[in-house]
């Protein structure tokens, strides 16, 4: 029998399922500085509805037995939890404005569909209330195992013809979208989405500042800052280490039994001093995050990438 889904996604569902639809797409701005948005045009063909409503319902049906937990940039999703996170908080005021009123959008054409094309989202509307839920694009043809195909005609969505340019529509959605909040199934397609990387850029220098102010000397500090900058999920990483709280617990001599006991890279630490190596570009982050861990069960010892923490 199939879980639930979560009780405060219900209200969403019934928006999917009575609301008026429209698609709206997200293109990135040739300066990758942001995103810019279409509409297509879905109300006229109702087949089409119908399967984009089966679609959205199933997405979120398949929900069910998720946990939903506040938003918290130290820990990692487990496999069937979601982040929420009030809208004001995650950045998103501008998409919230643009996605509740999608008719004012400018219509999409088909030289519109390009590689700069970097979401999708079936937004419903009904009396003022409103949902939507997107999907990261990696190129135009977003395929699945439940394909919903649909093509332009008049600028508008139809039923294609077996000669005809389609766009494919899948059932897996990364975020879900209200007026309140963001509901994040994969963070890594916000972060690619809607998180400004000079932004984060910027910030990487004073937090291995604040490593070396508690104590945690990097030799190669400069390489270490330059590689950190070229993966937003090593930036993710290092903030999550910044804002742990732990940090005073850590010294050289804890570093060094670690290397040790796990068997890591002997290029990590030099002298008691951490030391980037290209070669082995995680293992400073893996390490301050604290993601080898043994189990008092089995002795057995992991590398993590999922912890929840449970006492203090």
């Amino acid at each position: 029998m199939p879980k639930p889904i979560p009780a405060e996604l219900s209200p969403l569902l019934d928006i999917v399922t009575a609301g008026n639809l429209s698609v709206a797409l997200g293109f990135r701005d040739e300066d990758q500085s942001g995103l810019s948005y279409r509409v297509l045009r879905a109300d006229v063909d109702e087949g089409f509805r119908r399967v984009a409503v089966n679609t959205a319902t199933n997405g979120v049906q398949k929900l069910g037995g998720f946990d939903i937990v506040p938003y918290d940039s130290t820990r990692l999703l487990g496999p069937q939890e979601m982040f929420r996170r009030p809208v004001t908080d995650a950045g998103l005021g501008e998409l919230v404005k643009t996605l509740r009123q999608p008719v004012l959008l400018t219509s999409a054409g088909f030289r519109d569909f390009d590689d700069r094309l970097a979401f999708y989202g079936f937004v419903f509307i009904v009396q003022g209330a409103w949902v939507a839920l997107v999907r990261q694009a990696y190129q135009v043809h977003v395929s699945g195992i439940h394909k919903l195909i649909a093509v332009f005609r008049q600028q508008r969505l139809t039923r294609p013809s077996e000669d005809q340019r389609v766009l494919r529509f899948d059932d897996r959605f990364d975020l879900l979208l209200n007026q309140t909040n963001v509901y994040l199934l994969r963070e890594e397609a916000f972060d690619n989405l809607f998180v400004d990387r000079s932004q984060w850029q910027a910030k990487v220098p004073g937090h291995v500042d604040l490593l070396i102010e508690q104590g945690l000397a990097i030799i190669n500090a400069a390489e270490f800052v330059t590689a950190c900058q070229s993966d937003l999920n090593m930036m993710r990483k290092l903030q999550r280490i910044c804002e742990s709280g732990y940090l005073e617990q850590i010294t050289a001599e804890k570093l060094g039994r670690l290397v040790t006991e796990y068997k890591l890279s002997q290029t990590v630490l030099v002298g008691g001093k951490l030391n980037f190596d290209p070669k082995y570009r995680w293992q400073i982050l893996k390490m301050l995050d604290d993601d080898y861990l043994s189990s008092r069960l089995t002795d057995r010892r992991y590398e993590v990438n999922s912890k929840v923490t449970v006492t203090a």
